[in-house]
């Protein structure tokens, strides 16, 4: 688990992704507004919900070789309770983007992922404003 730590009180956002790659580019896009964590798979993100500070935000792939995103997210707000706003990440144009929300994401981002539109976003679901 990977954590950008700000010298502030940002608000939380856990990323989960199996690519390193594209954990270390959302953490950057997102790192200088929020205190980003990082793990590698679905399976991790559980595990760090279960015994860390609940985050502000949640941003997952679908597509994890663990555990896909739907499953992951139902495990999460059902077994652990957890309510948090998530976005799902997925590089399938075709996603099921109805399934995705009917499984507790409250928003689906097409990878490529603009960084505007993800700061945007992330901003919108924490009620952060938007720095000048």
């Amino acid at each position: 688990m990977n954590t950008h730590t700000p010298a502030d009180n940002r608000k939380t956002i856990l990323v989960a992704d199996d690519d390193p790659v594209f954990c270390t580019i959302i953490s950057r896009i997102l790192g200088a507004h929020f205190q980003v964590t990082t793990v590698s798979g679905s399976y991790t993100a559980i595990e760090a919900l279960r015994q860390n500070t609940m985050p502000d935000l949640l941003v997952m792939e679908t597509r994890m070789p663990d555990m896909d995103g739907m499953e992951t997210i139902k495990m999460i707000r059902e077994n652990l309770n957890c309510h948090i706003p998530a976005i799902a990440l997925t590089a399938d144009c075709f996603a099921q983007e109805e399934q995705l929300l009917t499984a507790g994401f409250q928003n689906v981002m097409i990878k490529p992922v603009s960084s505007q539109l993800l700061k945007d976003l992330c901003f919108s679901m924490t009620e952060t404003p938007v720095p000048a």
